[in-house]
């Protein structure tokens, strides 16, 4: 009965196939091509590597095409039109007699949003479109028409000759001289056409009508800016009668990992009627040009033949992120009258496995230390200019990355060629998601499990892979992102482990499934890393993306790695991302700001605000102060002090691949931040994954009253390597000595006398220079005179809030709904007592106590003022019986005159800001600047700034000529703005940005115990972990703050006890 029963299930699940196919068939007939799923290519070219050939060697070992005669660009200005609909677009306009001379110009590439086309949508998760696949509405689905003329060189006659356009959005329509050539869809793999038959002498026309929105646009649901047009290079190629198609390179090691194992597989085609005779060579070089391998062949070609070669190159220089070591394949066709053209590739040997559960490259296990890069350009929106790239691979090297993950699609093919030679793994994501079908009744799994949709899936991955499968750099294929799961996902992953069994292949919903064979989950915190390490050994577990960078962000980042490094099959993640996707705008008086969701004339349709910014760089590339924190984090090496006072330390080599011939090492010893003594260290050989111990000859110390020191160990580049300059400081790892000599307590009797005056209203203490006003009211110091000037614009105040971060105002977070009773706490203090004691003639102290009535909370404050006019404040916070959130801050606040006190200088971490939970790049040091210069512009206001472990700070003006010092017994942390510190609160609704904040003449400056963390898990509900919250408890700090002028040593003074 099973067997009869199963029978039948099969008869129906045949005919319900055949049934759909049928619909599918008949509904297809009558659909555009750019709303029907199985129509996706009309006459393009199959999918092939690049292969413009060569007319001379010496260009073919520059790798690229554009160094090839035979190679024309299209890019620049073209003839363009826009209309909102399909309806009104020119239908005729690919004529040649039609006149396009009163059209605008539009520049190529470039998205047309960004040229004043349109209007550019940032969505996360929802298309700019109600989900009906296949269809669109045809009322709202933009159309720019495209021409310009070319010539074909003279040097091209009797070729062939090829159009190829690297990536349209959406949808691509093209006529060459007024006849109709194909159609092409999926945005970013090249969209390449034999134009041969269309061309004449002279001058020729091309046409492209381009479609905002396809049955494409369904899966390319990326978090993104929703834009259009042309998006990368259009040029022109030629090949002679008989070329090369295509060619696939196999460069792995043998089983000890010492020899390179090198095949090809080719195939020529033939645009002959005849069948062609050709001598076919294959060469292989080494990074200078030294030939290490040749054969030729005679081979008849009719339409087209297959040919491989093969050979071992003994003792290989293998390929890795660390040392991309390149050798060239040149391959070179002759024909008949002797004409010789050359193809040529970058080749690297290496091998990519998974390995008793790690991915290992070379053989050995490796860290993912990555970050991942959506292509963006301020101005061109997701054209990136070859120079903007270089910037990008250059910065990424510099700060310790090893890794990117092609967000989410395949990258510009020059990325590759980049990547290749500066040394990056790459995982290649196939253009696949659908994140916004989740909002269709059939749910995320509709089109990703839908057979209709078959075809068009695996020619998006096929295309990928196709075109960069010869790339060292790509260590990994990826099938998609966020686009739910089933059966077209499982074919894709068949298809690629048969084409290409040499990497591993992954896709993170398919979780534990059988068609990943790594598991790379997004956004799980650590305590999640902690247990999966039990779950599942057989596979490596990668973060596809980790630490969401929106705004000031990326805290417990060196959490993260803690548990990476503890356990075998944890091996590292993709930091979500690079680069912030924001468009630089301008306000009429020239202000320059980041445009966002909401900015682009999108205000009033559904948008997703500022999440397009989450990079460690913003769109122009301007570093953003997480990204040191990056940067130590990854570094490749580890210093460790086993003595430090007798200089033996020990050093960490965290690399897979190289030893630390590379590296310079130096040292310098710090009296508060200021270099005492320098030198080189010299560290033996040390091989990958191993340690060392050294030792460094210090010299005497005599330490000076109440100073600190540390000693610093940096790694230096000893030349120019891969984009990162000689001298670059690669790895420094600080200690603190333990040497001190207590500062001389200040002598009571020596400083001036102070006088102390009550009345019901005030408390005022005076003496030979200075006079501090107290409010009975109130508790705060109201003014504060020194040598004639008041100091203060306003005195201190309790303070326990912070403008949210991008992560504390995300939704499922909300900290400003949560913790909004901590907001005016401080402004709700009620004095309840005041005490005055005077215990001798130098010193009077002020005890203000108080109750903080929205948070039913006690809080103290006791002033000591001496003769010397130091005052020493102790704070003291009790909370009460009332369930309190947690406090965002915990400390007080003071407003300055601008004018004497725009400039700091601190003595605690920096130079960069720094927080509770990332702290770690940011070194213990003696750090100045203009107050303004603290202050970060992020796409939107938000809190920036904050110090950590500060043990003394200067206030003053540029000649430190006035200002106030701040000191503490224990480390605290202080923030200081040119502006009131509540501008950087979250407003809901308001259209905010980061250079709405101006510089005023006041300064703020926050005396905080702590403030809490700012999170790193994600930006849509995690918060910053128990170990760095302040939970409500009894909490208490002590500083000393003291005016000075023209004829005292700030410098002496912070160093004063009392």
């Amino acid at each position: 009965m099973k067997v009869h029963y199963l029978k039948i299930a099969v008869i129906v699940f045949f005919a319900q196939i055949i049934f759909i196919q049928v619909q599918v068939f008949s509904e297809s007939k009558n659909l555009p091509d750019w709303e029907n799923p199985k129509v996706f290519s009309i006459n393009k070219q199959s999918p092939h590597v690049c292969t413009v050939p060569y007319k001379k060697l010496k260009n073919a070992f520059k790798l690229l095409p554009e160094n090839s005669v035979f190679y024309k660009s299209l890019n620049g200005l073209w003839h363009f039109n826009y209309v909102k609909k399909p309806a009104e677009r020119p239908k005729e306009f690919y004529k040649v007699e039609f006149d396009v001379s009163k059209w605008n110009k539009i520049r190529v590439p470039g998205n047309w949003e960004a040229q004043g086309y349109g209007v550019p949508r940032y969505l996360d998760e929802e298309y700019p479109f109600k989900p009906n696949p296949p269809y669109h509405n045809h009322n709202n689905n933009p159309v720019g028409s495209y021409r310009r003329s070319f010539f074909i060189p003279d040097s091209w006659q009797g070729r062939r000759i090829f159009i190829q356009f690297n990536a349209v959005r959406s949808a691509m329509y093209l006529w060459i001289n007024g006849r109709k050539v194909g159609y092409s869809q999926g945005s970013k793999t090249p969209g390449e056409f034999d134009i041969t038959p269309y061309i004449k002498k002279g001058e020729n026309i091309v046409a492209a009508e381009i479609y905002r929105f396809s049955d494409g646009s369904y899966l390319e649901g990326q978090d993104a800016w929703r834009v259009s047009g042309i998006e990368r290079d259009v040029y022109l190629y030629s090949v002679p009668g008989t070329r090369v198609f295509d060619y696939f390179i196999h460069a792995g090691l043998d089983s000890v990992y010492q020899n390179g194992i090198f095949s090809i597989d080719l195939q020529l085609k033939s645009y002959s009627e005849k069948k062609e005779t050709v001598t076919l060579k294959l060469q292989i070089f080494d990074e200078k040009q030294k030939q290490l391998f040749s054969k030729s062949t005679e081979i008849k070609v009719g339409k087209s033949a297959e040919i491989s070669f093969n050979t071992v190159i003994e003792d290989v220089n293998k390929w890795s992120a660390e040392n991309p070591y390149l050798y060239y394949v040149l391959i070179s066709l002759k024909n008949k009258n002797g004409t010789e053209e050359y193809y040529s590739s970058g080749v690297g040997f290496r091998t990519v496995e998974v390995k008793k559960g790690q991915l290992c490259v070379n053989g050995q296990p490796i860290y993912i230390k990555g970050v991942n890069r959506c292509e963006w350009h301020p101005v061109f929106g997701r054209y990136v200019p070859k120079e903007t790239m270089i910037k990008d691979v250059e910065m990424i090297k510099q700060f310790n990355i090893n890794a990117v993950r092609a967000s989410h699609y395949p990258n510009d093919p020059y990325w590759y060629y980049l990547c290749d030679k500066y040394g990056l793994y790459v995982v290649n994501s196939a253009n696949i998601e659908t994140h916004g079908i989740q909002f269709h009744p059939k749910g995320i799994n509709y089109l990703s499990d839908n057979p209709q949709w078959q075809d068009a899936y695996l020619d998006r991955t096929k295309r990928m892979v196709e075109r960069d499968k010869n790339h060292p750099s790509v260590i990994i294929w990826e099938l998609g992102n966020e686009a739910g799961d089933g059966r077209n996902f499982v074919n894709n992953y068949r298809w690629i482990k048969k084409r290409d069994p040499s990497r591993p292949v992954q896709y993170q919903p398919a979780w534990w499934k059988g068609h990943t064979d790594i598991i790379c989950p997004m956004y799980k915190n650590t305590t999640f890393l902690e247990k999966y390490h039990n779950k599942d050994h057989r596979r490596p577990f990668i973060l596809c993306e980790y630490c969401h960078g929106m705004g000031n962000a990326e805290g417990n980042l060196q959490d993260y790695w803690d548990v990476f490094e503890k356990y075998r099959n944890l091996q590292g993640g993709f930091i979500w991302d690079w680069v912030d996707q924001t468009f630089l705008k301008h306000r009429p008086d020239g202000t320059k700001y980041w445009g966002y969701g909401g900015d682009m004339g999108d205000r009033d349709l559904p948008n997703d605000s500022s999440f397009c910014a989450n990079g460690l760089v913003q769109a122009d590339r301007t570093l953003k102060p997480h990204i040191y924190e990056v940067k130590k984090v990854y570094q490749p090496l580890k210093f460790e002090a086993v003595n430090p006072l007798k200089g033996v330390f020990k050093i960490f080599n965290k690399q897979n691949f190289t030893g630390l011939e590379r590296f310079g090492f130096v040292w310098q010893i710090e009296e508060d931040g200021k270099v005492l003594f320098k030198g080189d260290a010299v560290i033996p050989e040390t091989p990958p994954h191993k340690s060392s111990m050294f030792k460094i000859d210090l010299p005497g110390i005599v330490p000076a009253e109440g100073k600190e020191y540390f000693i610093i160990i940096k790694a230096l580049m000893k030349k120019d390597l891969h984009g990162v300059k000689k001298g670059h400081v690669v790895a420094w790892d600080q200690f603190k000595l333990n040497i001190s000599k207590p500062a001389e307590k200040v002598s009571l009797s020596a400083t001036n006398k102070i006088t102390t005056e009550q009345n019901d209203k005030n408390i005022i203490v005076s003496s030979k220079n200075f006079e501090i006003k107290f409010d009975r009211q109130t508790g705060m110091i109201i003014s504060w005179i020194y040598n004639n000037k008041n100091v203060i614009k306003k005195g201190l105040e309790p303070y326990f809030y912070r403008g949210g971060t991008d992560s504390d105002i995300a939704a499922g977070n909300e900290m400003y709904k949560r913790c909004a009773v901590w907001k005016y706490a401080g402004k709700h203090f009620k004095v309840t007592d005041i005490n005055v004691y005077s215990s001798s003639d130098v010193k009077t102290e002020i005890q203000v106590f108080g109750d903080l009535i929205t948070t039913d909370s006690k809080f103290y404050v006791r002033y000591e003022i001496y003769g010397s006019g130091d005052v020493i404040v102790t704070v003291q916070y009790t909370p009460g019986d009332k369930a309190l959130p947690e406090l965002p801050r915990l400390g007080m606040k003071m407003t300055l005159p601008a004018s004497g006190f725009s400039y700091v200088e601190w003595f605690g971490r920096g130079p960069q800001e720094s927080y509770w939970d990332r702290k770690t790049g940011a070194k213990i040091g003696r750090f100045k600047g203009s107050v303004w210069s603290q202050y970060f512009p992020h796409v939107r206001p938000q809190e920036n700034g904050n110090k950590c472990d500060v043990r003394w700070a200067i206030l003053s003006d540029k000649k430190v000529t006035r200002g106030i010092i701040l000191s503490a017994a224990e480390p605290l942390s202080m923030e200081v703005h040119r502006f009131d510190i509540e501008e950087l609160n979250y407003v809901p609704g308001a259209q905010r940005h980061g250079t709405d904040i101006k510089p005023e003449d006041i300064v703020t400056l926050c005396i905080d115990y702590k403030q809490m963390g700012i999170g790193g898990d994600n930006a849509w509900g995690a918060r910053p972990h128990a170990e760095y919250t302040l939970y409500p408890g009894f909490y208490s700090y002590k500083c000393r703050i003291r005016p000075f002028n023209i004829e005292e040593d700030p410098h002496e003074l912070v160093r004063r006890e009392f």
